[in-house]
């Protein structure tokens, strides 16, 4: 029940990557599982001491799952940990280390790579492999990179066209920001 609450108000990656957590967290830990009924400080502070300090981020993801789950009023959760929880102070997961590092896998694709997809797309569009709309949604994705829901919170009034006093039509698009805490389509980039 905590898991479909999660999946409801958040995006697919994040869920996953909390489902994963738990995955890492039951296999480490399920010694300690099977002897308690619920997951305590100590079963709490004993996973989180065990991960490298790369990986102490998995704590921080877990916590989050451990409160929405004592919030939902489920059995499970000690109120140790819950004491815990609202003291300790967690590291967050790593950020920008793909595109830092320039992982080759994970990271943003090089100069040459996003030039051969704009190839592929622009000669796609002229042999008629792909239509209007997508030529031009495929456009904006890669031209400003936004998020799907980003892109899907779009509107046709989002485009605008103003015309130049010399008579050239300029066009602007605005993305909305979507970002957790807002409210859809205040804010626009």
């Amino acid at each position: 029940a905590t898991l479909t609450w999660i999946v409801e108000r958040n995006t697919s990656s994040h869920t996953r990557n909390l489902y994963e957590r738990v995955l890492h967290f039951v296999r480490h830990q399920s010694d300690r599982l099977v002897e308690s009924p619920q997951i305590t400080e100590a079963i709490f502070l004993d996973y989180r001491a065990s991960l490298p300090p790369r990986r102490q981020w998995y704590a921080s993801h877990l916590a989050v799952l451990f409160r929405v789950w004592s919030e939902l009023g489920y059995p499970g959760i000690a109120k140790d940990l819950v004491a815990c929880l609202e003291q300790v102070v967690l590291p967050g997961n790593e950020k920008g280390h793909h595109v830092l590092s320039r992982d080759r896998d994970h990271g943003p694709l090089s100069e040459f790579e996003f030039q051969f997809c704009w190839s592929i797309l622009d000669n796609s569009y002229a042999s008629g492999e792909i239509s209007d709309i997508d030529h031009a949604a495929l456009s904006l994705e890669m031209a400003l990179g936004p998020r799907p829901i980003q892109l899907a919170a779009m509107r046709a009034c989002d485009v605008q066209i103003e015309v130049t006093p010399g008579g050239t039509q300029q066009y602007f698009v605005n993305v909305p920001r979507a970002k957790n805490s807002m409210m859809p389509r205040t804010e626009f980039k």
